[in-house]
């Protein structure tokens, strides 16, 4: 199954999400892998570029954020000036020990690491959460009852 987007399709808060629902209990969302050491990242495909997801104010975020990244990603804004679509060729997905992960990537090394290790815990548990953020108006992600993050 080929899980890449196309060149001339645009990174958004649509795209994120349905990654995010693709992704779901298999280890390729940000709940399911955080604690295996993923962090969110983007990767520019024209420049080779990796770049933390962030909060416009640059603190790193629990989840994949459109806003934060540098200039150059942004391909359309809101008036406000919120960014809303990053260029096509932007991938969302995870650093990991200095690598970049796509999203299908970090799946299946969380399905390796979990069957070599069959013993221990098991790495992720889609059935402890809920996918989806829940977005106020000024498109802040609310953390949920029991503290854990929701997110793309």
């Amino acid at each position: 199954m080929n899980t890449s987007r196309s060149a001339l399709q645009v990174l958004t808060r649509k795209t994120l999400e349905d990654g995010n629902r693709r992704y779901t209990g298999r280890g390729g969302i940000s709940e399911e892998n955080r604690g295996l050491g993923f962090l969110l990242a983007y990767r520019d495909s024209a420049t080779g570029s990796i770049h933390l997801s962030r909060f416009a104010n640059g603190r790193r975020a629990p989840i994949h954020l459109l806003d934060g990244l540098p200039e150059q990603l942004a391909l359309r804004r809101e008036a406000s000036g919120k960014v809303i679509a990053l260029k096509g060729s932007v991938n969302a997905g995870f650093v990991r020990e200095g690598r970049f992960y796509t999203r299908e990537q970090a799946a299946r090394a969380m399905m390796r690491e979990a069957r070599a290790s069959p013993s221990s815990r098991r790495p992720f548990d889609s059935a402890a959460f809920v996918g989806g953020c829940a977005f106020s108006s000024s498109h802040s992600c609310n953390r949920p009852r029991g503290g854990r993050w929701q997110g793309f």
